[in-house]
């Protein structure tokens, strides 16, 4: 138990100092925000499982491309690590949700409980979470600020596979039969919502979010041409949009998709100064009025998680998972 206290402690300090690095310019911010996700939006995804009209596909290699993975890292703390964003929900049903988890996943595991709550009892927190690592941080970015953060200061020491939920999980009885059917050590990435859709990225829009601006197909072109859209250029296609939060990524995907993604979403989403912050940002996104607890970025992230982790640019088959 003593470890687990150090280690929560330490890993307390380290949230809280967290996403306060830089202080860049709007224009510069948006543009830098784009070009990173139209770059890992766009390359072919393997190893990646979604549920979409009931039916399990699986991403198809294209030509030239292939998933950025990062091979050599071997995770020797866990095989399967369990992050839950957690604010003032009832902690018996978390533990509940968490001990059903684990018994989908008879691996050798960890599990990171963050409180978003600054008013919560940890000692309390400890007692129904006894072999968890906790940390209590402020009530910012919601669960993607969450998983951005756990990332970042894990970068070295991730598990082999990583599963990202939210305290309640949206539909969670789908989800454990998700996990229970489709999920296996050669997994990359996996989508646990069953609400998924396909976006052309020249009209990317839901009923709740837009790409107004049109930023995702001209960062995309700058991208995929060299940053010389002058030339042949490479038309973006269609991208698939990830809801409701649960996912699992392998290290190999994650560390593959490069440090600097997730240092930049970090401080776009932490940093009251950032340009995801901004009104003209958060107007064009239609998503209500930007603040800390609810950034509007989070709702493209939200919807960008299979993109970071490679994918979302999909050829549809209803194929198994490799």
């Amino acid at each position: 138990m003593g470890a687990a206290v150090d280690a929560s402690l330490k890993e307390d300090r380290v949230w809280r100092d967290d996403g306060r690095r830089s202080r860049g310019n709007l224009v510069e911010g948006v543009q830098t925000f784009i070009a990173v996700l139209a770059m890992v939006l766009t390359v072919a995804a393997l190893g990646c499982t979604i549920m979409w009209e009931a039916y399990q596909i699986s991403g198809s290699e294209r030509t030239g491309r292939v998933a950025i993975l990062d091979t050599s890292y071997r995770a020797t703390s866990s095989d399967f690590d369990i992050v839950v964003n957690m604010y003032r929900e009832n902690p018996d049903g978390v533990n509940n949700t968490l001990n059903r988890i684990l018994r989908t996943i008879p691996h050798r595991s960890r599990i990171f409980v963050y409180t978003k709550d600054e008013q919560a009892n940890i000692e309390s927190l400890r007692s129904h979470f006894p072999t968890a690592i906790i940390a209590q941080g402020p009530n910012i970015g919601r669960e993607g600020e969450t998983y951005l953060h756990h990332v970042l200061t894990h970068w070295d020491d991730l598990g082999k596979h990583t599963m990202f939920i939210q305290a309640e999980v949206w539909e969670f009885e789908s989800v454990l039969d998700r996990i229970s059917r489709s999920f296996s050590a050669r997994t990359g990435m996996q989508i646990l919502g069953s609400v998924s859709e396909i976006c052309d990225c020249h009209q990317c829009a839901d009923a709740y979010w837009q790409d107004s601006a049109g930023f995702v197909p001209h960062f995309y072109e700058l991208a995929n041409n060299s940053g010389n859209i002058t030339e042949t250029k490479r038309g973006c296609g269609w991208l698939m949009l990830s809801y409701k939060g649960p996912f699992i990524a392998s290290a190999a995907r994650i560390r593959g998709s490069g440090r600097t993604v997730f240092e930049f979403l970090n401080d776009s989403i932490a940093d009251p100064e950032s340009w995801a912050h901004q009104r003209t940002t958060w107007e064009s996104m239609r998503v209500g009025i930007d603040s800390m607890n609810a950034p509007s970025i989070g709702y493209s992230i939200e919807r960008l998680w299979a993109g970071i982790m490679q994918c979302a640019d999909w050829t549809l088959q209803r194929v198994a998972l490799r």
